[in-house]
Formats: structure tokens, C-alpha cells, sequence
């Protein structure tokens, strides 16, 4: 039985799925973990190449393909084709934690022929599941059990980061954070047109209307415009008042979504006067750990800072298209001038641990397992389901890691070929693309998926949990994780 977890977006997910193929590896011998168009192209026969119409290699007749939402168009899209390969299909959907609306939740992210074919749908926590119970599948299917992007934010995971955090921390110091939620779909009426089309391209495809309408949409534009210009004028209040105090050291760094090009972002900022920077290298992970707070409106990013209890703050009062989960992991002020004295404080070490200890605990009231392993217990779910007939080859993985990683070693070793002063690369490359008549596409921004980055992981779990693994190139994007014996539990 081959395990075969899929990446939607590196930059967001990668390194909690490789923490969960590792898991996978050490207990039945192997995994795969690969870019989720990548591994789609192939309908899941990962161990095989193509020579034009000719595919060479062994053919799997036995795995479960981890997938992301099963919506309306995954049936035809993707599962259809898992299936025919004879492979079990699975999901966790990366979204829950970013829908404001249920019945958008339970009609656009839930179809029903997708819900019908896939074994088991692995919810985040209460609010997730709430808005499963809401939709077509069959709650049977259904089993609530957290999910590694969380357990991926747990002290004993940061090693994994040190490198990035190193660099970052020498190059910024002290740090304002701000996560956006803006897109080109709110400066860019062409790509807003394109996104229609897209819409109603998934229309046609499934036959029925499940997503959000034009008004909707036209709404949710004009509320991240607005917030996104609060978001500047709180930083320059904050900047101005961080002077003030005589800490002018402190800097703002603002991050993109992923699929977001940064000179674009960066463009439209300073139009609107934002005096920062802007960052796109590594995932926000160790961008919220080197950061003294996060200012952000509607952002998952409130979670992930809430886990590692760091102030996340948002300005309210009208929190339009925000998640409740986003909204309990926030401190919401009204104004902005509350907002900046709470990050200044923040920044200044004056923070109220207390406000930032009730945000953790805010999580974990709707959140499975933000203290222990949501890989196991999935895994733990497939063997009681009896999707996994192989035995196990060892025992659960415990890692030897007992205390936080309060100091920054750079080891060389990650991150050898990252500069974040040389962060333009791809914008150049884009900038030239777009002289000589090229679009820059979606593929041109999400940064794709390294082997050095994914081996480097996998040594640094090795690490964390005593044990020895093989990290193999398989496939574009690709990559087979297999077990070896090393002294470990």
C-alpha cells in the first residue's frame, strides 16, 4: 500500500505534508510526496515514465492518494481518474479555515459525486466540521482529526526552520509582520474578468452554480481594497510612534499570498504609501517566529501566530468575509490607533502574554490535536477503516525533542542558495517575460517544489525523531520517501 500525499501550494503547505509522508514512510516503508498537478498529470502512477504514447516501470495497483478539496469539478477533474487506476482517494481540505460563509462551504468545497467516491474526509476541528455536517457527505465518511499544518507549528518542529529564521532575523531584527489578503483581482479589473471566466468555466463543467455570485465578489473586492489601505496606515502610525519611543530599528515587512507576484504587491503598496518592505522567500512560518507581531484582516495567519503565540492583530468592527476561527485567534481592535500601540507594544516586549495565552487556547477550543500528532491520528484512522492492509514496519514515531530552540544556528544547509536581499529573481524574470510580449502565468509565481529542499527536511525530521530515511527523486516534483533502520524508537 503506497501513500501518496499531494502539494497544492509548496509556499503554504510543503513542509507539513513532508512531516506527514515521513510519518507514512516510517510506519509501513515508503511514501510520496509531490507537487499535486504533478502528481494529478499521472493519475497517481508515480513509479512509471512516459515516452510519448510508451510508460515505462512499475504500475501501483494499491495506494491512497491524499488530495485536497473534493469539490464539484475534483470528481471529473482528478478522483475520476485516481480511481480508474484503482487507488482510494482521501482529502483534507486546505481551506477550512478561510470560509466565512457555510453554505458556500458546503456547496463550492463538497460535491456530491466526489463525496461519493472518496473513503474518508479528514476534518480540521469543530468549525470545520460544523460545515461539513452542512453539506452532501455521508458522516460516516467524515473524522475529525486536526491536520499537520497545525502540528507542523509545534515547538518541537522548529529546528526545521532555524536556518530561515536565521537569515531573516540577521537581515530584519526587529519586525512588524503584515500578512496580506489582497490579490490582483482587487487592482486588476482584467484579471478580476479572468476569474469569471474561470467561474463559469467550473460551471459548465458540473452543471450547476455553487459559487459565489458577481455581487459577492464585487463585495469582498472592495472590503480587501479598504483593509488592505488600513493595513498601510497602521504600519506608518507604527512606524511613526515606534520613532517616538526611540526604536528606530524596528522595521515592517509585508508578505504576499502565495499567489501573489510580488513586485505587483509591492507596486500597489506604495501607491497606497506603504514605506516597508515586501518578502515573498520561504512560508510564513518562520516569517510569524522571527517577527515581534502580525498585523493582518482575514488571514489563516492569525492560527498559525496564535500556535506559536505571537500577537496577531486585526482592526474590526465590521470583520467582512473573515472565518470565525480567523476572528478567535485575532486580538480585533476598532481603530487604528489601537491597532499600533498593540504591536508597538509587541515589538517593544510589553505584549499582554495573557490576551496572547487566551488566543492559543481560542484555537484549541475548535482545533483537534494542536498538542499532539494530527499525522497519526489519520494514520491511525486508515488502519481502523482498514485502508491500510500492510503491516506496520515500526512503532509510532516520538520525537526526542523536548524544549523550544531558543538560539539560531545557521548550518549551511537549507538555505545555501537563498539571499534574501537578491529576493527579485523571479520578478525579474517576470519583468523580461513581460518586455518580450509574455504573460507571466500562475506557474511563474508559486515557487516549485526543490529536491535540496525537501531532503533537507526530511534530514532535519531525522533528526527530531531519531531515525534514517532515503529521499528519492521520482517524478517532476516528486519524491519517494523510504525507511531506513538508524537506532531509532
Amino acid at each position: 500500500m503506497m501513500i501518496i500525499v499531494c502539494v497544492h501550494i509548496p509556499q503554504r503547505e510543503l513542509f507539513s505534508k513532508i512531516l506527514f509522508a515521513h510519518k507514512a514512510a516510517h510506519r509501513y516503508g515508503s511514501s510520496v510526496v509531490g507537487k499535486a498537478s504533478e502528481i494529478r498529470r499521472c493519475e497517481g502512477q508515480v513509479l512509471k515514465k512516459k515516452f510519448g504514447p510508451i510508460s515505462i516501470g512499475k504500475n501501483i495497483k494499491n495506494g491512497i492518494i491524499f488530495e485536497l478539496a473534493i469539490t464539484p469539478e475534483a470528481w471529473k477533474k482528478r478522483i475520476k481518474g485516481f480511481l480508474k487506476q484503482g487507488f482510494k482517494v482521501v482529502s483534507f481540505d486546505e481551506e477550512a479555515t478561510a470560509l466565512y460563509d457555510v453554505k458556500v462551504f458546503a456547496n463550492s468545497r463538497i460535491g456530491k459525486k466526489s463525496a461519493e467516491n472518496i473513503e474518508v474526509l479528514y476534518s480540521w476541528g469543530e468549525w470545520h466540521n460544523r460545515l461539513i455536517k452542512l453539506s452532501c457527505i455521508d458522516q460516516k465518511k467524515v473524522a475529525v482529526v486536526g491536520h499537520p499544518r497545525i502540528e507542523i507549528c509545534q515547538d518541537k518542529f522548529t529546528s526545521i526552520y532555524d536556518d530561515q529564521i536565521n537569515i531573516i532575523k540577521k537581515k530584519y531584527g526587529r519586525f512588524l509582520l503584515i500578512n496580506t489578503n489582497c490579490t490582483e483581482l482587487d487592482w486588476s479589473e482584467e484579471d478580476f474578468q479572468k476569474k469569471l471566466e474561470k467561474i463559469n468555466d467550473k460551471k459548465r463543467l458540473v452543471g450547476k452554480d455553487v459559487w459565489e455570485n458577481i455581487e459577492t465578489m464585487r463585495k469582498k473586492q472592495k472590503v480587501r481594497r479598504r483593509t488592505f489601505k488600513q493595513q498601510i496606515d497602521v504600519s506608518n502610525l507604527f512606524l511613526k510612534m515606534a520613532k517616538q519611543n526611540g526604536a528606530e530599528d524596528i522595521e515592517v515587512v509585508m508578505r504576499p499570498k502565495p499567489s501573489v507576484m510580488p513586485i505587483k504587491l509591492e507596486q500597489y503598496a506604495r501607491e497606497q504609501g506603504f514605506v516597508g518592505h515586501v518578502e515573498k522567500q520561504f512560508s510564513v512560518i518562520p516569517w510569524i517566529k522571527s517577527s515581534s507581531a502580525v498585523l493582518h484582516y482575514g488571514c489563516s495567519t492569525a492560527i498559525e501566530s496564535a500556535l506559536q503565540f505571537k500577537p496577531s492583530v486585526m482592526v474590526g468592527g465590521n470583520e467582512d468575509f473573515v472565518a470565525e476561527p480567523v476572528k478567535e485567534a485575532s486580538i480585533i481592535v476598532d481603530s487604528e490607533q489601537k491597532a499600533a500601540e498593540k504591536l508597538l507594544a509587541s515589538c517593544l516586549g510589553q505584549a499582554d502574554q495573557n490576551e496572547i495565552d487566551q488566543k492559543y487556547k481560542a484555537v484549541g477550543s475548535w482545533h483537534k490535536n494542536i498538542n499532539k500528532s494530527s499525522s497519526d491520528e489519520i494514520l491511525d484512522d486508515l488502519e481502523k477503516r482498514g485502508l491500510i492492509d500492510n503491516p506496520r514496519v515500526k512503532k509510532l514515531l516520538n520525537s526526542k525533542i523536548v524544549h523550544k530552540q531558543r538560539t539560531f544556528i545557521n548550518n549551511n544547509s537549507m538555505l545555501s542558495n537563498y539571499d534574501l536581499n537578491n529576493n527579485s529573481q523571479n520578478d525579474f524574470i517576470n519583468k523580461f517575460k513581460s518586455l518580450i510580449g509574455l504573460s507571466s502565468k500562475k506557474k511563474d509565481i508559486i515557487f516549485p517544489i526543490s529536491y535540496n529542499e525537501v531532503t533537507q527536511v526530511v534530514e532535519k525530521l531525522d533528526k527530531i525523531f531519531a531515525v534514517k530515511t532515503s529521499c528519492k527523486k521520482i517524478g517532476p516534483q516528486i519524491f519517494l520517501l523510504e525507511r531506513h533502520d538508524f537506532g531509532g524508537n
